[in-house]
């Protein structure tokens, strides 16, 4: 059928969530349309995963995408937003199309509470936590990888061949704090270096000098696609995956928590100082990392909190300790999980269960499925 995709209209965008989708749907057979061309795919031709052909509609076609950062787009440069909104037409109540939001947006007080979204057919929820309250039409989902992910880990050596250390290479593209990793840091890792050394490092950026392709994915990626980071996932066996914000167990509506100011401030205090009382069970908000899905497809082995126990959920959810390296909340990881033969085993697991139940073409099928 032929899909309509809504990618923010000004500057230069960077939506991963209609390229890993957008090609899983384009494997199988669909057309991709929207309201501008996007994700070129090869310097040397004018050929683009999205086209923009004016005689095309959103209502002519059968699913109608939205990216997640099509309403509110930051322009780095800047240090702003950039606003935008949907045709009128395109969520009329006789509409005979689907309309999805492919929900990225870090935190848990996103776009899909606007009444737009309320109102779509679907929500694709990346970083949803099963332990919060979201609106009804919203589904989990990943950020997944794409085929540029692909062809970085292609070149990557046999297990053995790698360096054994737990890479932490976050900051590359912003810096931006996550508590989790700071959590890691002061929990997690002193405990595992007994077992295995940590390396603190940054990638250095791309340049020119990386050839035409990679330099332009770096600019179509919003500088975050970078060989040498790659390289570095490709090289060694243990990758540092933890992403996003502890949250205390209550309250359910996360709303309370969520917010800047003295207020806010107070607020959480407030509801943190009950989750101490209560012996509550903490929550991990925002999750879903690039870096997650890279390390499976790099054939690394990702190191992360136990997404289980802190009521993370996806469609198919990876098993601790067989898939990824699972540390419990309370920092403690299971030292058996260092001993080569089965880090190796992890890892073929992982990346095993990583290809077969997020390739693009699957994401497409489940997609389809849903709808």
């Amino acid at each position: 059928m032929d899909i309509y995709c809504f990618c923010h209209p000004h500057g230069e965008p960077y939506h991963d969530d209609l390229v890993y989708l957008g090609e899983g749907l384009e494997v199988r057979g669909h057309r991709l349309f929207g309201n501008r061309n996007y994700w070129r795919k090869d310097p040397e031709n004018d050929k683009w995963l999205i086209t923009h052909d004016p005689s095309v509609r959103p209502k002519d076609c059968g699913i109608v995408l939205v990216a997640g950062l099509f309403f509110e787009c930051p322009v780095e440069s800047e240090g702003r937003l950039s606003f935008a909104k949907l045709p009128s037409d395109v969520l009329q109540p006789e509409r005979r199309n689907k309309v999805v939001f492919i929900d990225t947006n870090d935190g848990w007080q996103t776009p899909m509470w606007r009444p737009e979204c309320r109102n779509m057919d679907l929500v694709l929820r990346t970083k949803l936590n099963r332990r919060c309250t979201y609106p009804e039409n919203v589904r989990p989902w990943v950020l997944g990888y794409s085929s540029r992910v692909e062809r970085m880990a292609s070149q990557a050596p046999e297990f053995a061949r790698r360096k054994r250390v737990v890479l932490d290479n976050f900051g590359y593209s912003h810096s931006w704090p996550h508590t989790a990793r700071d959590w890691a840091r002061e929990r997690v890792y002193p405990r595992i270096r007994a077992y295995i050394p940590v390396e603190e490092r940054k990638a250095p950026t791309c340049t020119l000098s990386e050839g035409s392709w990679n330099w332009m994915m770096h600019q179509q990626c919003a500088r975050r696609h970078n060989p040498a980071y790659y390289q570095d996932l490709c090289n060694v066996q243990i990758v540092s995956c933890f992403c996003g914000d502890w949250f205390p167990q209550w309250p359910r509506d996360c709303r309370p928590l969520c917010g800047g100011g003295r207020k806010a401030d107070l607020r959480r205090r407030i509801w943190w100082s009950v989750h101490q009382i209560m012996r509550g069970s903490p929550r991990l908000i925002q999750w879903d990392s690039w870096r997650f899905w890279e390390t499976f497809v790099c054939g690394a082995v990702p190191l992360t909190t136990n997404l289980e126990e802190a009521g993370v959920t996806l469609p198919v959810m990876p098993e601790p300790d067989f898939h990824y390296i699972a540390c419990d909340l309370h920092g403690r990881v299971n030292p058996d999980v260092f001993e080569p033969n089965r880090l190796r085993s992890i890892a073929e697991n992982g990346r095993e269960w990583a290809l077969a139940n997020y390739n693009q073409a699957t994401a497409a099928d489940r997609l389809i499925s849903w709808l």
